[in-house]
Formats: C-alpha cells, structure tokens, sequence
C-alpha cells in the first residue's frame, strides 16, 4: 500500500478520539475535565468529535494525568535534541517537534501529502497558530 493511501485509510479524528479517551483512563468525562481546570465537560465534546483541543492543550492535559510528555517525544523522535531539554512551555514545544520533524523539506510537499493548508502549516511551523489534534497527527 502506498503512503498516499495509507494516510488517506487513517481517520486521525478516530485515532484522536481514542488517545483522548486513554488520557482520561478510568476517570469520568466531568472528572477528567474537572482535573484539567474546565468548568464543563470539555472531555465530552472532545471524545465524541464536536470540538477538538489544540495539540499544545492535549500535551499539556497528558502531563497534567502524569504523563512525561518530553520523555515519549525523546522515544518518538529516536534523538535528544537540545531543546527538548529545557522547560519550555508545551506552547513551544509544539512548533519545535513540527520543525524537528519536517527537517528540509518544503512545506507545499507537506501540504499535497497531509491535505492540509500551507498556510496554517506555515502557521503552525512558526508557532503563530495551534493544529488540533486531528491536525497535528495528520501532519506528524
């Protein structure tokens, strides 16, 4: 199968919705968002697609449940680049991974492969705007 189908055969709203689910394990939706700081069942909208959180909000709830989100990306990434050692807020984080992850390749490439927008690739490669989840997998 070729990559092109493989991604296209992949529902990264699915895939999003299940690591949301594992994030919660076995606490309730109204307590997983309570534990995150939300007044309403923000766990609710998330798991069942009406609204999606940004990938910075989704990295820093899995280190709020305990989650060592720096030492997972050092085991994803397979290296130890520097800025993955100081305590930059997850805000940063996300455009450093994106950057790390894209190297030198151009961003018109990456849009035809993911189907995303260059411009919110641009965007999110700057750290300007924040993908989702759904987003975020897809591009990664």
């Amino acid at each position: 199968m070729c990559e092109r189908s493989w991604r296209r055969g992949l529902d990264f709203e699915a895939v999003s919705q299940a690591m949301l689910r594992d994030l919660r394990g076995t606490r309730s939706q109204v307590a997983f968002s309570r534990r995150l700081k939300y007044k309403s069942n923000v766990a609710y909208l998330w798991e069942s697609g009406r609204r999606w959180p940004t990938a910075v909000v989704t990295l820093a709830a899995a280190e709020r449940v305990g989650r060592p989100v720096r030492e997972h990306l050092r085991r994803f990434l397979n290296t130890e680049p520097s800025w993955l050692h100081d305590d930059a807020p997850m805000a940063e984080l996300v455009p450093r991974v994106l950057q790390h992850l894209k190297g030198k390749t151009p961003i018109q490439p990456l849009a035809r492969r993911t189907g995303l927008s260059r411009f919110a690739i641009s965007r999110w490669l700057k750290g300007v705007g924040e993908p989702r989840l759904p987003e975020f997998l897809q591009l990664i």
